[in-house]
């Protein structure tokens, strides 16, 4: 029935939203919209005509769903570079609701800003590694200095101790 249709898809809007809002980072929330992406994809893609079909009805309007929650939760630069493939691929479906939704969420994402501060990241922590490399380096030369220097001590006590005990 459309009540029960319309109940599902606000329980889960409930549950998309609070699941950004709660835990943007999630690999859950990627999963999830990954799955309903590449669903929506696979019906856009075998939809004969432009077929309406109660199927294609459900995906978009949960797609719309993720990417309004999406929208409201801000703060998923993450996310959106993680769907990005599928989002530009959602962006030629024939579907306007859709692409206008997921160019709203396109828009709030600075992807070159997001690819300069991740590149400028993994130069900082290569350096990092190249430092801890060398450190880990001069350890271990350390250790194996100290550890001669422990067995020439070790062979001067039995020396000793052999010494001593023949006086």
């Amino acid at each position: 029935s459309k009540k029960r249709h319309d109940d599902a898809l606000n329980l889960c809007r409930a549950c998309i939203v609070d699941l950004c809002k709660i835990h943007p980072e999630s690999s859950k929330l990627q999963r999830i919209a990954e799955q309903v992406f590449d669903e929506a994809l696979a019906i856009f893609r075998n939809q004969k005509g432009n077929n309406e079909t109660p199927l294609r009805s459900v995906n978009v309007e949960i797609a719309m769903i993720i990417c309004q929650a999406i929208k409201e939760c801000g703060k998923m630069e993450n996310l959106v570079i993680a769907l990005f493939p599928q989002l530009c691929l959602l962006l030629t479906v024939d579907e306007a609701n859709l692409r206008s939704e997921l160019a709203s969420i396109m828009e709030t994402v600075n992807i070159g800003k997001v690819i300069a501060d991740t590149t400028l990241r993994m130069e900082d922590a290569e350096k990092r590694a190249g430092a801890a490399e060398k450190e880990n380096g001069q350890l271990t030369v350390a250790i194996e200095d100290l550890r001669e220097k422990n067995s020439r001590l070790q062979r001067d006590i039995a020396v000793f101790s052999a010494s001593s005990a023949l006086s």
